[in-house]
């Protein structure tokens, strides 16, 4: 009887594991999802509902090109969007690649199978003036909030803005990532389980700092270095569902027009494009961001033509040009 999928999954995903690449829990949700979505359409309305898919369709069943095909096609039918088949498709490809190196699988269902074209948006970054205008709203008493906490918030709006971390790194933050040497630093638990020290600006410690001597008044004196740096109200720890309820209503208070789900990360936006527009050189950018590939990080160099358009109105020849320029 040929094996089901799912121990192979598991066997696959274990190997990307033991190559370093590092997988966060999300990512791996992910794989599975799109994995069994495919698998689900092979079982053509047959199996075990209440099982997964993976559980019930065989390496076998990948040999019908034909039926895996068909498969593949009811992405398109059920009308997800070209980034989510592109996504499913590429999972199933490396899937495939990995049955085939290790021999479970002879023929190539893949072979053919394209990615859909998607269009790359480029990055939303707040302007200098809407940045300040969050600022200026953390540091102001909510008079709608029922425990209103500016201290924490510019605190938040710091490390999100100053350093440019993920939503899940900033909730991760404990008391003792907080490095005050020379360049100050925070230790930042990234993708992959990978720890990096973003360097920050003082002023970002200092907006830390603040916020560490009223949670010490909040909560009858300082914490230990392994509590989570950013608690609510009640003391417990921050969660990216939470910060990102917060992150939107400062927005919105700001006058910015933000869905919910994007308002945390167009801080990191906003903190990579300031450092591509001052020059920063690229691999720096990406350590920075914990970005595994810099093909991620490119992406901020991606400018629109107005921005173009703009940076070369800095060229020290216009001044050159125009001192030399010839009379008649």
């Amino acid at each position: 009887m040929s094996a089901t999928l799912l121990p192979l999954v598991d066997e696959w995903l274990d190997e990307k594991v033991s190559l370093g690449r590092g997988l966060s829990r999300s990512s791996e949700r992910a794989y599975r999802v799109d994995l069994d979505r495919v698998a689900r359409e092979l079982l053509a309305g047959g199996g075990d509902p209440d099982r997964p898919a993976l559980e019930q369709v065989t390496v076998e069943d990948l040999t019908d090109v034909p039926r895996f095909r068909s498969a593949i096609a009811s992405l398109s039918r059920d009308g997800l969007a070209a980034s989510t088949r592109a996504r499913h498709i590429g999972t199933w490809g490396q899937f495939v690649t990995f049955l085939r190196t290790r021999g479970y699988l002879l023929v190539d269902p893949m072979l053919g199978v394209s990615r859909p074209q998607v269009r790359e948006a480029l990055p939303v970054a707040l302007s200098d003036a809407d940045l300040l205008r969050v600022i200026t709203v953390t540091g102001q008493v909510d008079e709608q909030a029922r425990f209103p906490w500016p201290e924490r918030d510019t605190a938040v709006v710091a490390v999100l803005a100053g350093a440019g971390v993920r939503a899940s790194e900033l909730v991760g933050l404990t008391v003792g990532a907080v490095s005050r040497d020379d360049p100050p630093t925070l230790r930042v638990h990234g993708k992959g389980g990978k720890w990096r020290q973003v360097p920050v600006p003082g002023e970002v410690i200092t907006a830390i700092d603040t916020y560490l001597v009223s949670l010490g008044e909040r909560f009858d004196g300082p914490r230990p270095p392994d509590a989570p740096l950013f608690v609510t109200y009640r003391g417990a720890a921050l969660t990216t569902s939470g910060l990102r309820w917060h992150v939107y209503r400062w927005c919105v208070r700001a006058g910015l027009d933000l869905p919910e789900q994007e308002a945390v990360h167009v801080f990191r936006h906003t903190y990579a494009m300031a450092l591509v527009r001052n020059g920063v050189d690229i691999r720096t950018i990406q350590t920075l961001l914990g970005h595994a590939k810099i093909t991620t990080t490119q992406v901020y160099l991606r400018m629109s033509g107005v921005e173009v358009a703009e940076a070369v109105q800095v060229l020290p020849v216009r001044g050159m040009l125009s001192a030399a320029s010839p009379t008649r």
